[in-house]
C-alpha cells in the first residue's frame, strides 16, 4: 500500500533544510517496507512531496481495525512528531439464512441426507472476490460429506448463496427432533482473506412435545406437558 505524505512549511520567514521523515507503526499486522523519505529544502509557506511510503497489512486484519502510524520529521531547524489514524477496509461476512433441499418438506430429519444452501452477506468495506466456503458441523449428530461451496464475488452490501455448489449433510437416525445442530462456515477469498460465520439448524419435524437443545451447558428443554 502506498502512503504519500505532503510536508508543509508553516513558517513564513525561514526555509526548512534537509527535511526527512520516518514512518513507524507498532501494530503487528503492519509491515512498513519503505519507511524513510527525504523532502530536501522547503521554502517559507511552501510544500513538498516525496515518493510514497510503502507498507503491507496482514490478511488477518479485520474490517475497521484501527491502525496508528507515527511520523517523525527532522530538519536543520528542528524536529516534529505527528500521528495518523487509519481504519482497515476489508470484506466482512454475516450469516443470512439457510435452506434445506431434501426433495421433500425442507426439514432435516433423523436419518436423512440433504443438500444445504447458506446465504452470506458482505457488511464490510471491500468486495470479496473468489469467495468460497468450507462447512463444518460442530455436532456429531450431523456429518458434512460435501463441505465446499462457491459464492463468487460478493460486493459491499450484497448477499450471495451457494446455489450451484451446495453443501451435503447427513443426520444420524437416532437423534430426537428438536435437536439443535451448530455449524461453522469458514469463508475464504483472494489475497488470503478468511472469515468465519456460525449458524444453527434444528432437526425436525418439531412438535410441541419435541425437546429443544442442547443449550450452551448441554441441557434440553421439554414442554411441561411431557411425561
Amino acid at each position: 500500500i502506498q502512503m504519500p505524505v505532503t510536508r508543509n512549511n508553516c513558517c513564513t520567514t525561514t526555509t526548512e533544510d534537509n527535511v526527512a521523515a520516518r514512518l513507524t507503526c507498532p501494530d503487528p499486522l503492519v509491515v512498513i517496507t519503505d519507511s524513510m523519505k527525504s523532502y530536501g529544502s522547503i521554502a517559507p509557506g511552501g510544500t513538498a512531496v516525496a515518493a510514497p511510503f510503502l507498507y503491507t497489512v496482514s490478511a488477518n486484519a479485520k474490517q475497521n481495525h484501527a491502525l496508528r502510524f507515527s511520523l517523525a520529521v527532522s530538519s536543520d531547524q528542528g524536529s516534529w512528531n505527528s500521528s495518523l489514524d487509519l481504519a482497515v477496509k476489508a470484506p466482512k461476512f454475516d450469516y443470512g439464512w439457510i435452506q434445506v433441499l431434501d426433495g421433500g418438506n425442507g426439514i432435516l430429519e433423523p436419518g436423512e441426507s440433504s443438500d444445504l444452501v447458506v446465504s452470506i452477506e458482505n457488511s464490510g468495506g471491500l468486495a470479496g472476490t473468489n469467495i468460497n466456503g468450507i462447512l463444518r458441523s460442530l455436532n456429531s449428530a450431523v456429518t458434512v460429506s460435501d463441505s465446499s461451496g462457491s459464492y463468487g464475488t460478493v460486493n459491499i452490501g450484497d448477499s450471495a448463496v451457494n446455489t450451484t455448489d451446495r453443501y451435503l449433510i447427513t443426520c444420524v437416525p437416532n437423534v430426537a427432533p428438536g435437536h439443535r445442530i451448530d455449524f461453522e462456515l469458514l469463508i475464504l477469498g483472494d489475497v488470503n482473506f478468511h472469515d468465519t460465520v456460525n449458524f444453527p439448524l434444528i432437526v425436525g419435524p418439531v412438535t410441541a412435545a419435541s425437546p429443544f437443545g442442547p443449550d450452551d451447558y448441554g441441557y434440553y428443554a421439554y414442554d411441561n406437558t411431557d411425561t
